[in-house]
């Protein structure tokens, strides 16, 4: 009886979490991804701020391996005094909602992140502006 109790907690959480609290930075547009951000998994880890993203494609794309997807959750960190960011995780799926099981899935550790200015104009600028222009608890 309580195996079953943690386990109904746990799918619970997890449904949470998939769910999110998703702010949209940019909508979909021709060949413009949209994007959005988890306002409930934006975290400050030092001397970073990360945040999951959830990235959507009007068009199937295809990555070096072959996979093909329309749409990717990705953990972002962001360097908010030098206005770089870089992707740390990235899942990606055939579905156009981010849902079922990712296509393919590529992490890095944390020594391996790599921090770029984002191009101006890109989703990856107006999640730059959101970010580091948002009062933070910490």
């Amino acid at each position: 009886m309580l195996e079953q109790r943690i386990l109904f907690a746990v799918l619970i959480v997890c449904t949470a979490a998939a769910r999110g609290e998703w702010k949209v930075i940019a909508e979909t547009s021709g060949a413009a991804p949209g994007m959005a951000y988890d306002t409930a998994r934006t975290s400050y880890e030092p001397p970073y701020l990360t945040t999951w993203t959830r990235v959507e494609l009007s068009a199937a794309a295809t990555l070096s391996n072959g996979v093909e997807y329309l749409s990717a959750l990705q953990k972002v960190a962001v360097d908010c005094d030098s206005q770089t960011w870089g992707v740390a995780y990235s899942a990606f799926f055939a579905s156009a909602d981010a849902s079922g099981a990712a296509a393919y899935v590529h992490s890095l550790p944390r020594e391996q992140w790599e921090l770029r200015p984002a191009r101006a104009g890109s989703n990856g600028a107006d999640l730059l502006r959101v970010l580091c222009s948002t009062p933070k608890p910490w």
